[in-house]
């Protein structure tokens, strides 16, 4: 589904497991989110896109992270991309303006 919790007022905190197979496109845009695990295998379009992400903790299962799909998260200071990436969308972190350290461990010739 599309936008199911965009602009949610309340919601700060947020673990999706590996059962979940697609949350949709901006799911949870412009939410007040400080935290999220997530292993899922495909992250969805701009489905965080703006929201006050401080904490990020991608799991091993995460292979896809879609286009814009942190864009303007500009509480979010740190990203570690796990070995399990293949894929990182247009403009992934795009105006992720806090972010001042990145840890890749996907092997950059299996990453587009």
């Amino acid at each position: 589904m599309l936008n199911i919790f965009k602009g949610c007022i309340a919601l700060e905190t947020l673990t999706i497991g590996n059962g979940v197979e697609t949350i949709g496109d901006c799911a949870f845009s412009d939410c007040p989110l400080k935290t999220l695990s997530i292993n899922m295998e495909n992250i969805s379009d701009e489905a965080f896109w703006g929201s006050s992400l401080t904490t990020v903790t991608f799991g091993t299962n995460v292979k896809t992270i879609g286009e814009k799909a942190f864009s303007i998260c500009t509480s979010l200071t740190s990203v570690t991309i796990p070995a399990s990436v293949t894929n990182i969308g247009a403009d992934a972190f795009l105006n992720c303006t806090g972010i001042t350290d990145v840890y890749c461990y996907a092997d950059p010739d299996n990453l587009t």
